[in-house]
């Protein structure tokens, strides 16, 4: 379960104060030195918008008492959205800090409301004796008016008594986190009417800056790569067809025996498969290499029968396997439509499971590297299992 002091680390104060423009609002770090927030929170107060001379600062250098570890970070902006729309960039001019969660950007088109939906910032409701504090509120995202803003919909415990204690909240970042607890971004909250009394807010939303190449470049040039749109969905991603018998029979064979299923069960099913993906990638560092993996795997299972602390099988479905959903992560990342081969021997690489560090003993951790090299850059063939039944040891 994710910590609230690492979901709000990257939250964002931003105000100016000159001669010309005075604001407040809240954004959110969102790529290394570069911050999310609502047009109108750069442009409000000023007789011409102003770019530069914005003060930014980040709750992950507050502490528990509410005093800042360090001054505030100089921005300018360096993108806003059109008026249709309520988002803006702001660039620090040196620090690179990078966020906490690294976002995803998000398009939420289903008719059916998304719940637990998180917004945290800084509304002046919230504030105790002019002393600026954070506020973070969960509520219920939904599709109010097509091609309008989404709307959140917050309790009304986390409403303020005034319209005007909403200040400050503008600009807030909308998202939601995954069961992988990815930060998913919706939008940012658009000013808020001062007529305004209930627990709705409007939240502008993040897809349509998706058509704006200056948008994309900013990010891109913060990240170094180019930002993708998900689409927001929670619905599990499922093994291929032709690996999901292969890994249930496996399961099925440590339930019968009672014992844990383990990393090695499920190399020994990506070993089995014809062709195999996995066999191809250990072949990389050299000929033959998949024979020595197969055979430690054949060991750690036998082992393992006779071993008291591996007795017991757990009972836990396959999509619980913490390899599994490793792999149904990377297959959501690449948007993918079921988990294969590639995915669960990424996953068992990323695993660092007693087995993984025995096979870099006994093979040499220069074999391990050239797997993985390969499962990063080959794609599998379609694979089916073989006839054999996969609880055979050799």
């Amino acid at each position: 379960m994710l910590l609230s002091s690492v979901f709000l680390s990257d939250v964002a104060a931003i105000y100016i104060d000159n001669s010309t423009t005075q604001s407040f609002g809240t954004g959110r770090l969102i790529a290394p030195g570069l911050i999310l927030t609502a047009r109108h929170v750069v442009s409000a107060g000023a007789k011409a918008s102003s770019d530069r001379g914005w003060n930014v600062r980040l709750i992950l250098d507050r502490g528990t008492n509410g005093s800042w570890a360090r001054g505030p970070r100089l921005a300018n902006v360096i993108w806003r959205s059109t008026e249709a729309d309520d988002l803006a960039l702001l660039q620090f001019e040196k620090s690179r800090d990078s966020p906490t969660l690294a976002p995803i950007f998000a398009k939420y088109d289903f008719q059916a409301p998304l719940q637990e939906v998180d917004v945290a910032g800084f509304p002046e409701g919230r504030w105790h004796n002019c002393n600026v504090r954070e506020y973070a509120m969960r509520g219920t995202l939904r599709i109010a008016e097509q091609g309008g803003p989404l709307t959140l919909t917050v309790s009304s415990a986390d409403k303020p008594d005034n319209p005007s204690g909403w200040r400050g909240i503008s600009g807030g970042v909308v998202g939601s986190l995954d069961r992988w607890n990815r930060l998913n971004i919706f939008g940012t909250v658009q000013e808020v009417p001062a007529s305004f009394s209930g627990g709705q807010l409007s939240v502008s939303r993040i897809e349509n800056a998706f058509a704006c190449a200056e948008f994309l470049k900013c990010v891109t040039d913060a990240n170094g790569f180019i930002p993708r749109l998900r689409r927001w969905d929670e619905t599990p991603i499922s093994l291929a067809p032709l690996l999901a018998s292969p890994m249930n029979r496996q399961m099925a064979a440590c339930r019968d025996r009672d014992v844990k299923f383990r990393s090695p069960h499920i190399l020994a099913c990506l070993l089995q498969l014809a062709p195999s993906f996995a066999q191809k990638c250990f072949n990389q560092a050299a000929e033959g290499v998949d024979r020595d993996v197969q055979r430690l795997v054949n060991r750690f299972i036998s082992l393992q029968e006779s071993s008291q602390s591996e007795r017991g099988y757990e009972g836990a479905e396959l999509s619980d396997n913490p390899i599994v959903r490793r792999a149904e992560q990377l297959a959501a990342d690449s948007g993918e439509a079921f988990i294969d081969e590639r995915h669960l021997l990424l996953a068992f690489f990323d695993s660092g499971s007693g087995f993984l560090k025995k096979l870099n003993e006994v093979l040499g951790e220069e074999v391990l590297v050239a797997a993985k090299t390969a499962a990063e850059k080959l794609r599998p063939t379609h694979s089916s299992p073989k006839e054999t039944d996969l609880s055979t040891l050799d």
